[in-house]
């Protein structure tokens, strides 16, 4: 989940650890949460629909999420997976016990990549160009742009790539692994 931090700051995620102290500060009682699912349970309820208990982990903890059948039906493929996902839930205390309903689930990583807008790359020279271009084409069309800075000896040039990019973590971390890259910033 760390290299996913800046994206769940500008997604405005809660941790596990500061759910309950945002809520008794008087916070919004709908809030998004994160992290990977690590237990479900489904049940069937009176009516005869499907319910999901889900246990998920995020870097400071764990949280029980009911997911009722719309939102289970609608989120199957991603609740089954082991990628990481983001819960826009309804969290209330009940007879001193916390409920977490949730009311949608998104892919992460999608998620995180909307909510990126940009990439600036440094490189000291060419080397890592064709490296650098087959990594970004690996990724889908998004709204990120990416900007290439080209460092020579005594200035920086800059190119913005056409189109945009889906700027997930994944692919923010293999652009910083390229050799010959020699920085990365979102932006």
């Amino acid at each position: 989940m760390e290299a996913y931090a800046r994206a769940l700051a500008r997604l405005g995620v809660l941790s596990a650890a500061n759910l309950q102290r945002h809520l008794a500060a008087g916070g919004n009682a709908r809030v998004k949460m994160a992290g990977v699912v690590t237990g479900k349970q489904e049940r069937t309820t009176s009516r005869g629909t499907r319910m999901a208990y889900l246990t998920v982990c995020d870097a400071s903890g764990q949280f029980d999420v009911t997911l009722f059948a719309e939102v289970l039906n609608g989120s199957r493929d991603l609740i089954e997976g082991a990628a990481p996902i983001l819960v826009t839930l309804d969290a209330r205390t009940d007879e001193d016990q916390l409920r977490l309903t949730a009311a949608s689930i998104e892919s992460l990583d999608k998620a995180a990549a909307k909510a990126t807008a940009g990439l600036k790359v440094w490189v000291g020279d060419a080397a890592p160009l064709a490296v650098l271009k087959a990594v970004i084409s690996g990724e889908g069309k998004g709204r990120g742009h990416i900007i290439v800075v080209a460092r020579t000896n005594d200035r920086e040039v800059e190119a913005h790539l056409p189109g945009g990019y889906a700027l997930s973590p994944a692919l923010i971390n293999a652009v910083r692994a390229t050799p010959g890259v020699l920085e990365v910033r979102e932006v």
